[in-house]
């Protein structure tokens, strides 16, 4: 295993038997596992039809999307490579409505054409080969299948202020960051057609504990209405992409209830 790729594992690890909150597992602040999460799903909720589906999570942490699928009627698997996190999934999903296993995202322990949704979270800024990543999650995905996934903005200005930093110090980068350009090349390459990114809009962690903090968020997420503004300000973006053709039912029509209010009713559960 690459040496940067061992250090995070091994950073998942040490996390993982330190600490009991899910986000401290994933090594997010809690801020940053909710605007994820509330983000992801926001994306997937035209996907979500009536009907049971097949969804991996890869890179699952403590389990955080894949009890909510399940909660919400759906077969799921969470996969990570870190042992004790596994076990910490395991542990906060007592009545096993998922599956958890051991294994890397760039030999994923399934067949071909296995799942309707993929989606995978954290993962590309600890990885030194996303293209590869993405063919094996294009891989085990559905002909019509929906792909998410998470990958930290390269252009992000604090991003750019982080890489200068460690250029002057000679330091190697802590994590990998990626431009919407890059992302959208591979994704193509691996035969999965981008269908949207969604900016996902964060404060620096360091700034979570200031008083002022939920309102410069706000402006923040106002700021991510504004066009072109998210490339330079997006902590990460959500690239959601579809494996053609589009396999009927995935329009979302056969929902016997709106998006909006399935939404409304996923997300009161976070947390719970």
């Amino acid at each position: 295993m690459d040496p940067f790729e061992q250090q995070w594992q091994a950073r998942f690890e040490r996390f993982a038997r330190s600490y009991e909150t899910e986000h401290q597992v994933s090594g997010w602040s809690e801020r940053g596992l909710q605007r994820r999460f509330r983000a992801c799903i926001e994306c997937l909720s035209p996907y979500l039809g009536q009907r049971s589906m097949d969804v991996l999570d890869v890179g699952c942490g403590a389990g955080t999307y894949v009890r909510f699928f399940a909660q919400h009627g759906h077969r799921v698997i969470g996969v990570d490579y870190s042992v004790p996190t596994i076990r910490k999934a395991r542990t906060l999903d007592p009545d096993r409505r998922a599956r958890y296993l051991c294994g890397g995202i760039y030999h994923l322990p399934f067949g071909s054409e296995q799942f309707d949704i993929v989606l995978s979270i954290g993962v590309m800024q600890a990885i030194t080969q996303p293209w590869l990543a993405l063919g094996e999650l294009g891989r085990v995905l559905r002909k019509g299948g929906i792909v998410i996934v998470e990958a930290l903005n390269a252009w992000e200005c604090f991003a750019i202020g982080k890489r200068l930093i460690e250029k002057v110090r000679r330091q190697p980068p802590r994590l990998h960051t990626y431009s919407p350009l890059q992302m959208q090349r591979w994704l193509q390459e691996n035969g999965l057609d981008l269908i949207k990114k969604v900016p996902v809009m964060l404060l620096p962690r360091q700034w979570n504990d200031f008083k002022s903090a939920d309102t410069l968020e706000h402006g923040l997420q106002l700021l991510g209405n504004v066009p072109f503004a998210p490339l330079g300000l997006a902590h990460s973006f959500l690239y959601v992409a579809a494996k053609a053709p589009l396999a009927n039912g995935f329009d979302g029509s056969s929902s016997g209830r709106s998006s909006e209010s399935m939404l409304s009713s996923m997300i009161s559960d976070v947390g719970k």
